[in-house]
């Protein structure tokens, strides 16, 4: 009896697990200096972008999940940081993720969608 109860509570875990997916990062940045780490938060994709430019940067980024794509455009003020997030509405199986980064040309940055 005892064996069945863990082999029960083992079996309601298992499709907790399948709601993890992997993310693939591409950075795309011309050879500007900027990291990205990403995270899974529930259904979603969090991105932090890191810019280590003396300069402002647009970047582009493609969230792809298969069948659904959003695109997201981020401003990093010099050497700054932002997150961008993206939520699928349907279930996701892998994450691919573009970034492009370039200068802006001017001094100023922020974050929009």
């Amino acid at each position: 009896m005892k064996n069945w109860i863990i082999a029960f509570g083992l079996g309601l875990l298992l499709p907790l697990q399948a709601l993890a997916y992997p993310i693939d990062v591409e950075i795309a940045t011309q050879g500007l200096d900027v990291d990205a780490d990403s995270i899974q938060q529930g259904n979603g994709t969090v991105l932090n972008l890191i810019s280590h430019e003396p300069v402002a940067l647009r970047c582009n980024v493609l969230f792809n999940a298969g069948a659904e794509s959003r695109r997201r455009v981020a401003l990093l003020d010099p050497g700054g940081r932002t997150t961008v997030r993206y939520d699928p509405l349907r279930q996701v199986v892998r994450m691919r993720v573009r970034i492009e980064c370039a200068p802006t040309g001017d001094d100023g940055g922020g974050e929009e969608e």
